[in-house]
């Protein structure tokens, strides 16, 4: 969704990283662009520099569902959120956009997300905010913390970067987004035995 967003927004991708081949090939169906593969296993300096750096590390391990583990950093993929740092100063982009769950800052008291702060911090002014996506346009009611990172070489106007306000006018939901049922290909529909369904409820 990040990568539609951006494109949306005018941007122009160059590359990207997954190791999951089913997104691979859905990076390089939607961008055009090359897929280079784990994130932490390329060489920086021998690409090109994206202006705007969008990274997304998976969440399972600060998320808030009951499913979560609230491992942080000592997850099985908690630790790629702290680890982006590495990548984010071997590059130096212009603008870096990191999206993760709100919870993240209730993980270990927010220490994690404390380390990426005061990695990013030697280059970058970090900006970060909760925000409801709901009231930016999002059909999902979700909370998120975004942190806008922008480099010190961009001056006094990266230093004053203000979030901007949402408007009630961007407010959606689900049925703005959903096809007509005529658009849903028979396969996946999904079956459910009704039956089965009512004897459930009135036990």
């Amino acid at each position: 969704l990040d990568a539609i967003a951006s494109i949306i927004s005018g941007l122009r991708p160059i590359w990207g990283t997954e190791i999951c081949e089913h997104k691979r090939h859905a990076w390089a169906d939607l961008t055009n662009t090359a897929d280079l593969g784990d994130t932490y296993t390329q060489d920086y300096t021998r690409m090109p520099v994206p202006d705007v750096l969008w990274p997304g590390q998976v969440c399972v391990d600060y998320s808030l569902s009951a499913a979560g583990p609230r491992t942080g950093e000592h997850g099985d993929t908690g630790w790629m959120f702290v680890k982006q740092t590495e990548p984010i100063l071997q590059m130096q982009p212009n603008a870096v956009v990191i999206e993760m769950v709100a919870n993240a800052v209730n993980i270990h008291n927010g220490r994690e997300v404390d380390k990426v702060t005061t990695a990013l911090s030697a280059l970058y002014y970090v900006h970060q905010k909760t925000v409801r996506v709901w009231d930016y346009g999002d059909e999902s009611n979700r909370e998120r913390l975004i942190m806008v990172c922008l480099h010190k070489r961009l001056g006094s106007a990266a230093a004053q970067y203000q979030f901007p306000p949402h408007h009630p006018d961007t407010k959606r939901t689900a049925r703005d987004i959903a096809d007509h049922d005529s658009m849903v290909p028979h396969h996946m529909w999904r079956r459910v035995n009704r039956t089965t369904c009512q004897k459930n409820y009135h036990k």
